[in-house]
This record gives structure tokens, sequence and C-alpha cells, in this order.
């Protein structure tokens, strides 16, 4: 049974017909797997298409009813999401959707920290005067005299 305050979204491929979310999100969807070429109006009354649309449907509501509207409309939004029947990758979209959420819910540590001294040592090391060699054609030069 539909919920009364769930807004209404214009259909993608029938023009002038109102959906629900679920609904809205499978044929976001069934746009993506088709790389946006245009599908028939009523596309989902196909006898090809019906089996189809009707289990990515229920996935669909699974989500929603699991994480929520806002949640799942994000998802499919930011993501290129081509199925709702792809359990594990959306299982993974919303687990770092909700992860990400959660470290941005833990306020900074805007403590003050100390600075650090560095105690700077000077190189007592010695160092040894390297001596001009003769290239090759000063040792010839030195050889004919």
């Amino acid at each position: 049974m539909p919920r009364k305050s769930c807004p209404k979204f214009s259909s993608l491929s029938t023009p002038g017909l109102k959906q629900d979310l679920p609904t809205f999100l499978v044929e976001l969807a069934f746009l993506r797997q088709n790389h946006g070429v245009r599908l028939t109006e009523y596309f989902w009354r196909q006898t090809q298409y019906k089996w189809r649309f009707g289990r990515e449907i229920q996935g669909c509501r699974k989500f929603i009813k699991k994480y929520g509207d806002v949640a799942t409309l994000k998802i499919a939004i930011e993501n290129y999401i081509k199925s709702w029947c792809d359990y594990a990758t959306l299982e993974v979209l919303f687990q770092k959707l909700f992860e990400r959420a959660q470290r941005l819910s833990v306020e900074k540590d805007n403590s003050l920290v100390e600075q650090e001294t560095v105690k700077v040592a000077h190189d007592l090391r010695e160092f040894k005067t390297i001596k001009p060699t003769m290239g090759l054609f000063e040792k010839l030069e030195a050889l004919n005299g």
C-alpha cells in the first residue's frame, strides 16, 4: 500500500505519469541499463520487461525499507546503478554512505598541540678534500712532454 506522504515523481519514459519512488528508481536503472536510449511508453507492461521489472521493484523496496527513502535516493543518484538486484554491491554502497555520515558526525579534535622542539646538532665530521685528477688529455700532454 503506497504511503500518502510519499512524493510522486514524473515518469522518465511515459510523459504525464506520476509514480512512487521505487518505480522511479527502477525506471532510472532500466534507462541506465539501456545506455540512455529512450524506452517505450509503459515499457514495464511488455512481456520482455515485465518479470525483470517486478524483481527490480522488489529489490528496490527492500533497500527503501531497510535504509529509508533519502539514503536510497542518494545512492541511486550518486552512483551508476543499473540493477537493484545486485544486493552485494548495493550493500557496500550503503555501508560506505553510513560510514561517511558517521565520520562526519564526529566532532573534530580542536585541542591545541604543543610545539615540538628540535635540537639542532652541528655536523662535526671532517670532510676530505678531493684532489683533482688528471683527465685523459692532461695525461697525454704529460706523456708527450
